[in-house]
């Protein structure tokens, strides 16, 4: 047995999160067009950088399925959205309500929920209150998986 520094001990097991390089020859996932975590070498050439700089690379099979099942989530909500909206609304103006879902996790429940004084990064908006609810209604399933199982890391 021997007795070494906490950072000594990262240094010898940097921690995982499945967005690693990995070493040439390893493999590793990237997302397909069709939604699908796909098993592939890198040989650390361009194609490979590309995957990496444009972070569709990832050193875990999970985190890659994960990643991929969120994103068609974030995808499907965002053009239901569009393709329900009633009014041309501008949703980056100060004054303009925006609807988003959002989960309360104290009473496990997804709701849409309402500002008009914040425009938050990521969020997808709806027009209305009815329009919010019935993406929920249609992805409900996705949603609840979202909000208490998704992980994006290891």
């Amino acid at each position: 047995e021997i007795e070494i520094s906490e950072e000594e001990y990262k240094k010898l097991h940097p921690s995982e999160t499945g967005y690693e390089r990995v070493p040439e020859g390893n493999s590793f996932f990237c997302i397909s067009p069709n939604d699908v975590a796909s098993f592939t070498i890198d040989q650390h050439k361009l194609i490979d950088d590309n995957y990496y700089e444009s972070a569709n690379y990832y050193s875990s099979e999970i985190v890659a399925k994960n990643n991929a099942r969120a994103d068609k989530l974030m995808r499907q909500l965002r053009r239901f959205s569009v393709e329900h909206r009633k009014y041309k609304a501008n949703f980056n103006s100060i004054n303009a309500t925006r609807f988003y879902i959002i989960y309360q996790c104290e009473i496990n429940e997804i709701k849409p929920y309402h500002t008009s004084y914040a425009i938050y990064f990521g969020a997808i908006y709806f027009d209305s209150e009815e329009t919010a609810q019935a993406a929920i209604d249609e992805f409900y399933d996705e949603l609840i998986w979202y909000f208490t199982e998704y992980k994006d890391s290891l």
